[in-house]
């Protein structure tokens, strides 16, 4: 429900939603669910592995490579997902950010344009690995949402001032702004979200 919500909640700004999915927690009526919001547009799909779990992984095909086979076996993908008879999965959201060699390779395996780590501050544009064809990990710009702790490296905000800065700043810069969220965690019924989106839409 709160992934509903915030997939309509972007939509209503025309702002696209790159939505990461734990593949093997979706049952069917999820399925159904996303299918939806992928129809409704502005909404993507991308990976998320299939069971969330902390690097190294038991089982690196499963969680890279399975997670997307997943995600193409059980929706209907938008056009701009496919080429002639072939779908494809644009990017791979690592779980906690964290990431290692064996993770990277399998990301170019699977053909993923780009792996998302899980870092602030990031603005720019990733580099191209031309020996892996794919972009190199990146971060994001800020995340959206309360501060809710945590061992990493990137923290929540609920500061639209801040928010609304960091947008108009790297706009100017000619960068790439990637405002991420937990939509479990962010709070409708406050302004800030609404406040924020509102300032980057269109």
């Amino acid at each position: 429900n709160d992934f509903v919500q915030t997939c309509e909640n972007f939509r209503s700004f025309n702002l696209w939603l790159s939505c990461a999915i734990v593949t093997g927690g979706v049952d069917s009526n999820t399925w159904v669910d996303i299918q939806t919001q992928l129809d409704s547009g502005y909404v993507e799909a991308v990976s998320h592995t299939r069971t969330h779990p902390y690097a190294p992984y038991d089982d690196v095909e499963g969680e890279v490579l399975g997670s997307k086979q997943d995600l193409i076996d059980n929706l209907d993908l938008p056009a701009h997902n496919s080429y002639g008879n072939h779908e494809y999965v644009y990017a791979w959201v690592a779980p906690y950010g964290e990431y290692d060699d064996a993770i990277d390779s399998m990301v170019s395996v699977a053909k993923y344009l780009v792996p998302r780590l899980y870092y602030g501050n990031e603005h720019g544009f990733s580099n191209w690995d031309q020996e892996l064809y794919k972009y190199d990990p990146v971060g994001v710009s800020r995340e959206v949402g309360p501060n809710w702790g945590g061992p990493y490296d990137i923290t929540g905000t609920t500061d639209t001032t801040d928010l609304n800065n960091t947008f108009d700043e790297v706009l100017l810069d000619g960068g790439v702004y990637h405002v991420m969220c937990h939509p479990i965690r962010i709070d409708w019924g406050q302004d800030y979200p609404w406040v924020h989106l509102e300032h980057i839409s269109n």
